[in-house]
């Protein structure tokens, strides 16, 4: 009907009786990347010196 599941609703239902307030909490456990500018600029300065490496 609105195009998300069923656990999602149910889920955001749950969020806004604890908290009263439907927004993101804050993310768990360790961040899934860590890709800042500065590793980034690394990382592609790396692969152009060597673009052959695996």
């Amino acid at each position: 009907m609105l195009g998300v599941s069923h656990t999602f609703i149910w889920r955001t239902k749950k969020v806004f009786k604890e908290t009263g307030q439907i927004t993101r909490r804050p993310e768990q456990g360790m961040k899934r990347s860590v890709r800042t500018p500065r590793l980034t600029k690394a990382v592609a300065g790396k692969i152009l010196r060597n673009p052959t490496a695996p």
